[in-house]
């Protein structure tokens, strides 16, 4: 099963701020909860702190309307999400 292949895995997403990535970590984030961290890759912006352009350009997006509502999703995201600033 998909969801057991991802219990306690590491990831690293790139992509994330665009539609594809966006959908991609809301997939894992509803279906395969039990991963231990998923590192995404931000292109940095100036005067914008990475973790500021997770929230802002990811998380507001409508696809995690289903995440954001569930138990726990600030922190899932403060100890388990971790942007890494960088351009590709």
């Amino acid at each position: 099963m998909i969801s057991s292949f991802y219990r306690d895995k590491v990831l690293f997403i790139t992509g994330t701020t665009g539609f594809v990535g966006k959908v991609v970590l809301e997939k894992i984030m509803r279906c395969c909860p039990d991963f231990k961290k998923i590192y995404v890759l931000v292109r940095p912006k100036r005067g914008t702190a990475p973790i500021d352009r997770v929230w802002k350009d990811i998380f507001s997006s409508e696809c995690f309307n289903l995440v954001r509502n569930q138990p726990g999703f600030k922190e899932t995201v403060k100890n388990r999400i971790m942007p890494i600033e960088g351009d590709i």
